[in-house]
């Protein structure tokens, strides 16, 4: 999950909570392609295979921001 606050990116279910805070974990960024494809590189990417692991994923984006 990311947010886009004051021009800055965060991966909002990034592991290491502090180093993406601190903005010294992997940057992420916005990138175009040749098709017109938006693609943000560096973050994280859970494969989700229920609505209550949606959830969590969303309470814990909330409690990062």
């Amino acid at each position: 999950m990311l947010e886009i606050y004051n021009e800055t990116l965060r991966d909002l279910l990034a592991m290491n909570r502090m180093a993406a805070q601190d903005g010294t974990s992997s940057k992420c960024s916005i990138k175009h392609d040749d098709s017109g494809n938006i693609q943000v590189s560096n973050l994280t990417v859970v494969d989700v295979t229920s609505v209550s692991q949606f959830s969590l994923l969303l309470r814990q984006a909330a409690r990062r921001r």
